[in-house]
């Protein structure tokens, strides 16, 4: 068939044998162990004894995370994290969330009829923006908060972790971008702390798109959680994902040969070559990730990405300022000489310079309505250029990484505007209208 739109997008990117600098963890190389073709892509057979054998796996890889329990994702993170917020809906009305928190978290409390209370997530403060909100609001059930961001920065989970339990009150974790931190041994694994999280192994780890993982330590949550993830999961899983999940956690488990320690050593090389090479990199926690300020480096972001991917070399994330890179021991050497290569051909290309940028702060819109206030109003859609001084009734922003530029019930303002209008590729947005609550009368 010459008509396979999709088909042909992958074929040709694939072909032009690219520097994977972004998700999946497998980079889309051929992976020791695992070799798959259509044949492996099997439904609940009595053959298979599928059941056990997914069982036995998830024992395993709860062992290794150091959970009680453990429960594969076939549907990706999010997937996880509506059903962390979903199984606890019976346990309080509010939850602690970070404003730049997934749409996933937005959805889940939606979902869930729990309002959010919202704090900033400057990695500095979270512990006395959650001892705050927490005496503020009594009866919250705790915090679901992401750690690492998407830039691969973290907090002090430890301390937060502490203060809560002393409360008693839960805490949940968006470890999206964290899995590998479990084998890295720095930051500090999600999982030594929160009573459930959520790994996204298929960011770092050598594992298929939309392989993650559910893990819970506290026994209280155990049957909500994983009767949670029956409602949100597929009834026709992948078990070619799920192969691969398992594979993820175990090959960097195994470490043969000290791959892991070898490769972050490597990376860190490369990071101190892009500095001598004049580049600014921002502050990141994260050893699988590089992140560039262009902007502070002297190049207009958006024109130094394109750059980058004529010569073969493609990010995860450009924020506008920012540009993200995530790596995974199927990084190669020879991508980490691309990778160089390619910035060195950038420190000689004319036309790349920056252009006038706003200061990076935060947008910050006043709230108006409590969250479920506003996504449960009477709504109409309203052209984004004419959304100004309305009231969001649905959460809208940029992805990656997802985060909203303005949530609900926050009054739209033309920073917000302009900075959706900026972006590539938008959430929230349709036909270019945004939904807002219905002007009466």
């Amino acid at each position: 068939m010459d008509d396979l739109k999709i088909y042909s997008a992958i074929k040709s990117y694939e072909e032009s044998k690219p520097v994977r600098l972004h998700m999946p963890g497998h980079k889309g190389k051929n992976v020791s162990g695992l070799s798959f073709y259509s044949g492996y892509d099997v439904t609940e057979l009595p053959a298979l004894d599928i059941e056990n054998v997914l069982s036995s796996a998830e024992e395993d890889i709860a062992k290794i995370m150091g959970a009680k329990k453990c429960h594969i994702l076939t549907d990706g993170s999010s997937a996880g994290v509506l059903s962390m917020i979903y199984g606890i809906k019976d346990v309080g009305r509010q939850l602690i969330i970070f404003r730049s928190s997934h749409k996933s978290v937005y959805n889940g409390l939606t979902l869930a009829g729990i309002e959010p209370i919202i704090i900033e997530d400057d990695t500095e403060n979270v512990l006395s923006e959650v001892k705050k909100a927490v005496s503020e609001n009594p009866e919250t059930i705790g915090a679901l908060l992401t750690y690492p961001d998407y830039y691969g920065r973290v907090f002090d989970i430890e301390k937060v972790s502490e203060f809560l339990k002393s409360k008693g009150k839960l805490l949940l974790i968006d470890g999206a971008h964290g899995s590998h931190f479990k084998f890295t041994g720095y930051p500090v694994y999600a999982g030594e702390f929160a009573d459930a999280w959520v790994d996204g192994v298929h960011k770092t780890n050598v594992t298929f798109n939309q392989g993650a993982l559910l893990l819970i330590n506290n026994v209280f949550l155990e049957r909500r959680l994983l009767s949670a993830a029956d409602i949100f999961s597929t009834t026709s899983p992948s078990y070619i994902i799920a192969a691969s999940v398992e594979y993820g956690v175990k090959f960097l488990n195994d470490n043969k040969d000290g791959k892991l320690e070898k490769f972050c050593a490597a990376k860190q090389r490369t990071d101190d070559e892009i500095k001598a090479l004049g580049y600014v990199l921002s502050h990141t926690d994260d050893p699988m990730k590089t992140v560039i300020d262009f902007y502070s480096s002297g190049y207009d972001s958006g024109k130094a990405n394109a750059f980058l991917e004529k010569n073969g070399v493609f990010a995860e994330m450009n924020d506008g300022k920012n540009t993200v890179f995530m790596f995974s021991v199927s990084n190669s050497v020879k991508d980490l000489k691309r990778f160089i290569l390619a910035l060195k051909l950038l420190k000689q290309a004319e036309g790349v310079s920056a252009t006038p940028l706003a200061d990076g702060k935060r947008i910050k819109c006043e709230r108006v309505l409590p969250y479920l206030s506003a996504v449960n109003a009477e709504y109409e859609y309203t052209p984004i250029e004419e959304s100004a001084d309305r009231i969001c009734a649905e959460n809208f922003g940029v992805l990656p990484p997802c985060s909203p530029i303005v949530v609900a019930g926050e009054k739209i303002n033309e920073e917000a505007i302009n900075e959706v209008k900026s972006g590539k590729y938008v959430f929230g947005i349709k036909d270019g209208k945004v939904k807002t609550v219905k002007i009466r009368g």
